[in-house]
């Protein structure tokens, strides 16, 4: 007599659920239970619950509360915990939910969109091999792989959301409205995409109806001569024979962009990400200016180390920020606030500690790149401006390399562009507001190290700073990589030429005035890419 096949084991345990948005309950004590391998669709009528129970199984509704049991571990949060907290940690529990708005990440490719369904480190690892499945279910895909998502139609982005919802190491899939959009033929549920390793469960339509649910040298020479190079070299270098040198002033308006564009970046991807305007960021721009100083002064003056320093300080100096005004209370109302208010506060903290320990009197960084000069068709070309503006090329140009080829620059990608979906594919907020942090910190030290070859590490010295990259970010429509570029550039220029045509006391009056002119004309600044793709 042959044994019983053994019983099949349960991937969803709901019991006594109730869920709802602010006052209004949707769910009533619901018992629920899926087994593995089994299909179950949901069927009724508009505003019954159907998306309200997907959404608090992860963990997504306004408040909620009952037993939520996925492969044996508890997974339901109270309302005291935050919406979306702890989502990420549902799904990588084994967790994929496709929801009804797709909510992709406009900005991403189709590829790079699947690659973010494969989180944890077995599916980023097997992402050729999944990728090639899902494009067996969903041919065309394939000839759109390197097509922004944005650009794609309804049925399309469909295909897209439930591809990357497959990518996942997930044991219950989750789809909200299965068919959506799709043509008959490319239903999933007539496709084997899972070989039944999942249980699903969907709702919506006529096919869920019908159980076909789919799946989802000396300091004080070196100063004066500083001096001299940045503010009294004058008529006689900037301007020839009554003309003004254009050369000249493009040279210094492409240093400034470099360094003042790096800092903007830095502010818009804190903010496209994390939603955190930085006010902190002068502080650790002048922290790190200290502690490339410190390297330079108690182990040895070399270029390499004193960069290094300073971008490891900035970095350091990035996670306290994170650690004390982000982390805390980012899953608070009226978080934003907050966290600008204590941004600011550990701004006027920390320079006054700065102040305290390091005193008034500013330090010089030692000479990173020579002394040498080249005239160039009539401008003269100094070694710290072109190792200024060759440094920060370089250094952004490997920082958006590694966010555009490795799996945490894509995680920082995916949030910049849409944070709630990225919760939806395991992104944790929290630990990816560290490799923020820290990343833009870093860009902080660098061009503190780079500005202090002109002029002085001192403790307030990054609050100029802050505020040039602050409205370089606004110009350039905060939360914008491209825009921040953009208006590095055009601000660049525009400093260039105030200070050789009237003078540097006059930079700011014409910056603030070019901002709001560009503002009146685009509120969202240049680009503004973050707002549109929100409100797509």
């Amino acid at each position: 007599m042959s044994a019983a096949p053994p019983a099949p084991a349960v991937v969803l345990d709901v019991q006594g659920l109730s869920a709802g948005w602010g006052p209004m309950r949707v769910i009533h004590d619901l018992d629920l239970k899926v087994f593995s391998g089994e299909r179950v669709g949901l069927v009724g009528l508009n505003g019954h619950g159907k998306s309200t129970l997907l959404q608090a199984i992860a963990g997504l509704t306004g408040w909620q509360r009952g037993s939520i049991r996925l492969n044996g571990h508890e997974v339901g949060r109270t309302r005291s915990q935050g919406a979306g907290r702890y989502t990420h940690l549902v799904v990588r529990r084994g967790l994929a939910l496709i929801p009804q708005g797709d909510e992709i990440f406009h900005g991403l490719t189709v590829e790079e969109h699947l690659d973010s369904g494969a989180f944890t480190k077995r599916a980023w690892a097997e992402r050729a091999a999944r990728k090639r499945k899902i494009l067996r279910i969903f041919p065309p895909l394939e000839k759109l792989m390197r097509v922004p998502v944005g650009r794609l139609s309804g049925g399309e982005r469909r295909m897209v959301s439930i591809g990357r919802g497959l990518m996942a190491d997930a044991s219950l899939f989750l789809v909200d409205e299965p068919s959506l959009g799709l043509a008959q033929d490319r239903q999933v549920g007539h496709r084997g995409a899972d070989g039944g390793r999942a249980g699903r469960l969907g709702h919506g339509d006529r096919r869920a109806e019908r159980g076909a649910a789919g799946r989802t040298g000396g300091p004080g020479d070196r100063h004066a001569r500083r001096s001299a190079e940045g503010r009294g070299v004058g008529a006689a270098a900037r301007r020839r024979g009554g003309r003004v040198n254009v050369g000249l002033v493009l040279a210094n308006a492409l240093t400034l962009a470099c360094i003042y564009g790096t800092l903007a970046i830095g502010l818009s991807v804190t903010w496209s990400s994390l939603g955190l305007v930085n006010m902190a960021y002068g502080f650790i721009f002048a922290l790190s200016g200290y502690g490339a100083w410190l390297a330079s002064t108690l182990l040895a003056p070399s270029p390499p180390l004193v960069m290094a320093a300073g971008i490891l300080t900035g970095a350091l100096g990035g996670l306290l920020v994170c650690l004390v005004a982000f982390i805390p209370v980012h899953d608070k109302p009226n978080f934003q606030l907050r966290a600008l208010i204590a941004t600011l506060a550990i701004s006027l903290v920390g320079n006054q500690a700065l102040l305290w320990w390091f005193g008034p009197r500013s330090k010089s960084l030692p000479r990173l790149f020579g002394t040498w000069r080249l005239d160039v068709l009539g401008v003269v070309v100094t070694a710290d401006k072109v190792g200024a503006s060759v440094s920060a090329i370089l250094m952004l140009t490997l920082a958006l390399l590694w966010m555009r080829s490795s799996r945490r620059g894509l995680e920082i990608r995916a949030m910049m562009m849409n944070p709630h979906a990225a919760s939806l594919v395991g992104i944790g907020v929290r630990s990816t507001s560290l490799y923020v942090m820290a990343l833009t910190g870093g860009l902080a030290g660098l061009a503190s190290v780079l500005l202090s070859q002109t002029y002085y590490v001192a403790p307030f010295s990054g609050v100029t700073p802050m505020v040039k990259g602050l409205s370089i970010a606004l110009v350039g429509g905060l939360g914008s990589v491209r825009g921040a570029v953009l208006g590095a550039v055009l601000l660049g220029i525009n400093e260039s030429l105030t200070s050789t045509l009237l003078g540097g006391q006059y930079v700011l009056i014409t910056q603030f005035l070019l901002i709001i002119l560009i503002l009146l004309v685009r509120p969202r600044g240049i680009a503004g890419i973050l707002d549109r793709a929100h409100e797509a």
